[in-house]
C-alpha cells in the first residue's frame, strides 16, 4: 500500500463522524430571553431586570466567525443569565490536512462569582490503528501536515483523562464517569443503515459510540464534561505486507471523534444545584445552518483534494462568504427542514430536554427538569418547580400565560 492510501482511506469516514458528531440543528434559531425560577439556578446570578429574588433572567449569546470570512458571520448562538459574561469565537488552522479540525467553534459564559461556567467545547477527530508500520506512517504524515493526529483508541473518559485534562484542565482530578446509554443507542441507531450500505459496497466498516459525562473536581469547584466519542473501524491492509496484504483486525484503521461537548463548572458542592441551568443552556445552543452549510462545503472541498493549501483556503471562503450574505433564508430553511425531526431527536437525548409550547404557537426546549412554563408572548419565559407559584401574583402583572408540555 502506498503510505498516502491509509490516510486518503480515511476521508470518507470523516464525513459521516462529522454528521453524526454535529450539535442539534433542529428548531428556529432562539433569539429570545428566559427567566427561570428555580431555587439551584436562581443561586448563580441576582435577579435583574426588576424581576424578584430567586428569578434568574436569561439573554441570547451570539457567537461570530470573525476569521473564516470577509465580514462576521453568525456561527452559533445559546442563552445566559443576563448578567454573566460571554466570550467565543471559531478558530481556524492553517494545515488542511485534518479538516475536521481545521475549524474549532468554542464559546465560555461566565457568572460574577468568576467560577461559575458553561463552555462550548470544539470537536477533535484522531486516527490510530493497531498495526506498528501503520502507526508510524499515521505520525509521519501527521507531521507533515497530510492527516489527523494519531492517538489511542478510548472512549469518553479516557479521552477526558489522557487528552483534555492535560491539555485544557492541568490540576484536575478525574473522579468518576457516567453513561449516557439513551443518547449511545441513538447514535448506534442512526449509524446502522450507514454501516448496512457500506457492507453491500464491500467494506465491512464497523462502528462504536460512547456517551458519557465526566465529573473533574478542580479543588474549590466542580465540573462536568459532557459529550461523545464515535469510532469507525476500516479494514486496512498492513503498509509492510503491501498491496497483496492480509486485511485483518491487526492492521484496522480506526477513525475517532469526539464531538457534541459541554462543560459546566460551579463551586465546591454547588455543581449538583447548577444542573437545571446548565442543562437550560445547553437547550437553547443551536448551530447558524447557512454558516455550517458553508463550513461542511469547505470542508468536503480539502477532503476531495479540491484545496490544499492555505491561499486557495482563503479564496473558498471569500467565495462562501458572499454565498452565506446573498443567500435566501428562506432557502436554507426549507433545506434544514428535512433534517428537523431526527436533529430534534438527537437534540432532546444528548440534554434530557423536553419541547413546550408557547402562546403563539411556536416551541421551546427546556431542560427536563422544569415543572411549570410561562410566557409572556415577547419572547420571555418563566420557569419553575414550585406548583403554587404564580409569575401573575407574584410579580403583580397578568402578562404572563402558562405554557404547555408537547406530549
Amino acid at each position: 500500500m502506498r503510505p498516502a492510501r491509509l490516510v486518503l482511506a480515511s476521508l470518507g469516514l470523516f464525513a459521516l463522524l462529522a454528521c453524526a458528531g454535529l450539535p442539534d440543528l433542529g428548531g428556529d434559531a432562539s433569539e429570545r430571553g428566559v427567566a427561570a425560577s428555580r431555587e439551584g439556578a436562581a443561586g448563580t446570578a441576582a435577579a435583574a431586570g426588576g424581576v424578584p429574588a430567586g428569578v434568574v433572567r436569561m439573554k441570547e449569546a451570539l457567537v461570530e466567525d470573525t476569521q473564516g470570512y470577509a465580514e462576521p458571520v453568525p456561527a452559533f448562538r445559546f442563552l445566559v443569565p443576563a448578567d454573566w459574561t460571554v466570550e467565543g469565537g471559531v478558530e481556524w488552522t492553517t494545515a488542511p490536512g485534518c479538516p475536521e479540525n481545521a475549524i474549532r467553534p468554542w464559546a465560555r459564559a461566565t457568572a460574577p462569582d468568576g467560577v461559575t461556567t458553561f463552555e462550548v467545547l470544539p470537536a477533535m477527530t484522531w486516527l490510530w490503528s493497531p498495526d506498528p508500520m501503520n502507526q508510524q506512517h499515521l505520525a509521519s504524515t501527521a507531521q507533515q501536515g497530510m492527516g489527523c493526529p494519531p492517538m489511542p483508541t478510548m472512549g469518553m473518559e479516557g479521552w477526558v483523562t489522557e487528552v483534555f485534562v492535560p491539555q485544557r484542565r492541568p490540576g484536575a482530578r478525574v473522579v468518576r464517569s457516567e453513561p449516557l446509554p439513551a443518547l449511545q443507542a441513538h447514535l448506534e441507531g442512526v449509524w446502522a443503515p450507514r454501516l448496512q450500505q457500506a457492507r453491500a459496497n464491500g467494506m465491512p466498516l464497523r462502528y462504536r459510540a460512547d456517551a458519557a459525562r465526566v465529573l473533574l473536581d478542580h479543588g474549590a469547584s466542580e465540573e462536568w464534561i459532557t459529550g461523545q466519542v464515535e469510532l469507525v473501524v476500516m479494514p486496512m491492509a498492513s503498509l509492510s505486507a503491501g498491496m497483496s496484504g492480509n486485511y485483518n483486525a491487526t492492521t484496522d484503521l480506526e477513525t475517532n471523534r469526539v464531538s457534541s461537548l459541554f462543560a459546566g463548572r460551579a463551586p465546591k458542592g454547588q455543581l449538583a444545584e447548577r444542573e437545571a441551568l446548565f442543562g437550560t443552556i445547553a437547550a437553547s445552543f443551536r448551530v447558524e445552518p447557512r454558516w455550517l452549510a458553508a463550513v461542511t462545503k469547505l470542508v468536503q472541498g480539502i477532503k476531495q483534494g479540491q484545496i490544499d493549501t492555505y491561499k486557495e483556503i482563503a479564496r473558498i471562503h471569500r467565495e462562501t462568504s458572499r454565498e452565506i450574505l446573498e443567500s435566501n433564508q428562506a432557502s436554507w430553511e426549507a433545506t434544514q427542514k428535512s433534517n428537523d425531526e431526527s436533529a430534534k431527536s438527537f437534540s432532546q437525548m444528548i440534554r434530557e430536554v423536553d419541547e413546550w409550547t408557547d402562546t403563539d404557537g411556536g416551541t421551546v426546549e427546556l431542560d427536563q427538569n422544569w415543572d411549570h412554563a410561562w410566557s409572556n408572548g415577547q419572547g420571555e419565559y418563566l420557569l419553575s418547580n414550585d406548583a403554587n407559584w404564580e409569575p401573575n401574583v407574584s410579580l403583580g402583572t397578568t402578562e404572563w400565560s402558562r405554557m404547555e408540555r408537547a406530549p
